[in-house]
């Protein structure tokens, strides 16, 4: 009996561990954002500069790049062990991803219970875009993981009544560790002072505990600041990126889209469901006079604000995935708590079946979709830049971080568009003018809008939308 009890556990390691280490070298697809973060891990483990490059020795703080140094810290622990390259990142990247799994399941077993949680975690684990954005060196899996690491000893620092000062230093490290690694967790403050308002009565003689809490909270955040912003004006400028991160000028209309989308598109849909039955879960717990824990609020509070973060965006799913996460943490139990008003008796089964069905929903959907492994243009980019790259040449990397991330020299320039109004390396642009470069790598749709003097150079291969450009004889002589 003891043994087909532990088969779930079992199950839910092996099927983590496949998961989140299938195919790592090519699924998901690098991309733009990846390739910038790879590149700043590359620059601190070889130039001691966590800063992107534009051109040799000259480098580009990291004042509106959205991951901090939790992230390029860990990789250059990884670097120094396993060496530098694009799948040692990634094996960050699946690092954070299976600590993130492990403590999702235990806060959701303290919440709630063993049961619930182990549904839970499956739900989790056959959620394709958890390996879309888990699986890549990016924010938003290890800020999670940082996240419900706090989370986890923030409740027992509740249910302690607020005692033991070894869980308030655990719930505010980790805390800060999930702001300093990725902004949107910023808003847990918000969510935190809502709880610690609402707890006051309990809080107010326990002052030396709340201050341990706080500070542990502050000492990652202002390392953050430290490293990441030389100057207030450059944290405000920060924040105001963070506030219009494309610079858009049509935030209402991206709203009014966005909003159409959880109405129309498979994967908005899917999260208005999980929120529709939060919501009425939540409305039940008021209903009964049932107190909802501190724990709980600082959730909810995180679902509600990156879900509206999220309405001014471009409309791309990465921009409520955290909310999204969290709404499948708290699927479960909704479902639990909705069926026990009416089948008090058999909630538990009717719950177990309902998340059954989702689950092989999800699992069809992740194993049609996501499960491929093969070789994409960026790596055959790859492997071509590398051949033909040398080290004395100037080459020229346009708008091509996931590229740049690759390449087997530092001798490089770059040019990265972030935005309308944000440009890296602008200056580079100019030199291609003077001719100063004698290789050039772009998109082909970056053409056009960029140069004024390309007809000094011939192209020399074209690999999916990547151009490979070299400067024509008669013009280097």
């Amino acid at each position: 009996m003891q043994k087909i009890k532990i088969l779930p556990t079992l199950l839910l390691i092996l099927l983590g561990i496949y998961l989140t280490t299938y195919c790592l070298q090519h699924n998901p697809s690098s991309w733009f954002d990846e390739g910038i973060y790879i590149q700043i891990a590359n620059n601190f483990a070889a130039q001691n500069k966590m800063a992107v490059q534009t051109a040799p020795g000259v480098f580009e703080p990291l004042t509106i790049i959205s991951v901090g140094y939790p992230v390029f810290y860990t990789t250059a622990v990884f670097y120094k062990v396993l060496g530098v390259g694009f799948i040692q990142a990634r094996y960050v990247a699946v690092f954070f991803l299976l600590l993130f799994i492990i403590t999702f399941f235990f806060l959701n077993k303290s919440l709630y219970n063993k049961k619930i949680a182990t549904l839970s975690t499956f739900l989790l684990i056959f959620f394709a875009p958890l390996y879309g954005n888990g699986r890549n060196l990016l924010g938003d899996i290890p800020g999670l993981f940082f996240m419900t690491a706090g989370l986890l000893s923030f409740f027992y620092w509740e249910k302690e009544n607020f005692q033991h000062k070894k869980h308030a230093i655990l719930a505010g490290l980790n805390f800060g560790l999930a702001a300093a690694t990725k902004p949107n967790f910023l808003v847990l403050g918000g969510g935190i002072l809502l709880t610690l308002f609402i707890s006051k009565k309990k809080i107010k003689k326990k002052i030396s505990q709340v201050s341990l809490f706080i500070v542990s909270g502050l000492i990652p955040f202002f390392w953050w600041f430290y490293t990441q912003f030389n100057s207030i004006n450059a944290f405000r400028s920060a924040l105001a990126h963070y506030s219009n991160p494309y610079a858009k000028d049509n935030i209402s209309e991206l709203i009014i889209q966005n909003l159409f989308r959880f109405f129309t598109e498979s994967t908005p849909i899917h999260f208005t469901i999980l929120l529709l039955f939060l919501i009425a879960a939540v409305i039940l717990h008021f209903k009964q006079y049932k107190k909802i824990s501190g724990t709980k609020i600082i959730i909810y509070f995180f679902i509600v604000f990156t879900f509206l973060s999220y309405l001014r965006t471009p409309g791309w799913y990465r921009y409520f995935f955290m909310a999204h996460i969290w709404l499948i943490f708290t699927f479960v139990h909704s479902l639990d708590t909705l069926l026990q008003t009416k089948h008090k008796q058999n909630a538990y089964k009717f719950s177990t079946g309902a998340v059954l069905v989702l689950i092989t929903i999800q699992g069809f959907h992740l194993f049609k979709t996501d499960m491929s492994c093969h070789e994409s243009s960026i790596d055959h980019g790859t492997k071509f830049m590398n051949d033909w790259v040398e080290e004395k040449d100037n080459v020229l990397l346009v708008n091509t971080p996931e590229l740049t991330a690759r390449l087997n020299s530092h001798h490089y320039y770059q040019y990265l568009e972030i935005n309308q109004k944000i440009k890296l390396g602008k200056e580079q642009l100019e030199f291609t003018k003077q001719n100063m470069y004698n290789k050039i790598i772009l998109r082909d749709n970056e053409l056009n809008p960029l140069y004024q003097n390309m007809e000094f150079y011939e192209l020399k291969e074209k690999i999916g939308s990547y151009e490979f450009y070299q400067i024509k004889q008669m013009c280097h002589l």
